[in-house]
């Protein structure tokens, strides 16, 4: 008798998904009709399109090849960003790096009458809010408004704001479970297996900084307000940052007593855990080339303005 398999719904992979995407773009061109804007440059150097100057022009679709080739333009058109991510991720921290502080905080919010949830929330809930409402994360903020051919970082004042609120809330959240778990104990669902814990359980867990790795972390800080002075007085845009970047890995490595070597190797490692983030760059504007090739992303960004003209 055979049997009947439930196949659950996986999810395609974004390469899988993108690309998908890419070949329902190239058939789309041969139906959105081709026209453009006339454009002028700007004092500081984009290039925008006049206002009431789109114009029909010469039709040209992708032939089936030209599906394929796209990718690679993408990953062209696209190579400032990628290799933006690719030097920032082998130098700069990420958040699944802030797990080994779990083994710090846990044992001290259990000495303080709390439960491990409050030591992990301190950690991962509030790394979260930040990176969700990050004001200058290089990884979200800068490479989106390079995407959008927006000043870099612009915008600060409500980014901050937000970034504010964000970690206030996340704050004010986890201080009240903290102090609800801390008065009655019970309700926590760590509380069984909190309660057996033993407080040399967490004497062998006990992290401390070295000298050498308080200046990484200070250096890193250094770097931060290195970025947010460079951006804003000087002009700096992703080349700079990822510049300074690499500089703080190096500086970092042989403040770490790594061996150069040793230091091309670590590198490795931190591009690897950003290919897919990186690649999915190209793989996107593969679809913009399409739009550009065929002379029809001035059309769909007309039809966008007349339907956002009509909103407040």
């Amino acid at each position: 008798m055979a049997k009947n398999k439930s196949r659950s719904f996986q999810f395609p992979h974004v390469f899988a998904l993108l690309f998908i995407l890419i070949i329902i773009v190239s058939f789309l061109v041969y139906i959105i009709p081709s026209g453009e804007f006339d454009t002028k440059t700007m004092e500081d150097g984009r290039e925008v399109v006049v206002e009431g100057t789109y114009h029909a022009v010469h039709s040209n679709p992708p032939n089936f090849f030209d599906i394929f080739n796209s990718v690679h333009k993408g990953m062209e058109k696209g190579a400032g960003i990628i290799f933006f991510i690719f030097i920032v991720g082998g130098t700069f921290g990420m958040a699944e790096e802030t797990i080994p502080m779990i083994l710090i905080f846990v044992p001290l919010a259990l000495r303080m009458g709390f439960d491990s949830i409050v030591g992990t929330a301190m950690v991962i809930v509030g790394s979260y809010a930040g990176f969700t409402a990050a004001f200058m994360n290089p990884f979200t903020v800068g490479v989106a408004q390079e995407i959008a051919e927006l000043p870099l970082f612009s915008g600060m004042t409500f980014r901050l704001i937000t970034f504010s609120v964000y970690v206030t809330v996340t704050v004010v959240y986890v201080m009240l479970y903290a102090k609800k778990v801390r008065k009655k104990p019970e309700i926590s669902l760590m509380h069984e297996l909190d309660s057996t814990r033993q407080n040399e359980d967490f004497e062998k867990s006990n992290f401390v900084f070295s000298g050498r790795q308080s200046v990484i972390i200070l250096l890193l800080g250094i770097t931060i307000i290195g970025i947010a002075v460079g951006v804003i007085w000087y002009d700096w845009y992703i080349t700079e940052i990822a510049g300074l970047f690499l500089l703080l890995g190096v500086i970092a490595g042989f403040v770490g007593k790594l061996k150069i070597s040793e230091i091309a190797n670590s590198f490795t490692p931190g591009c690897s855990d950003l290919v897919v983030g990186a690649l999915v760059v190209g793989f996107a504007d593969g679809m913009l080339v399409i739009l550009e090739d065929s002379n029809t992303i001035d059309t769909v960004l007309c039809f966008a303005s007349i339907v956002v003209s009509q909103v407040p």
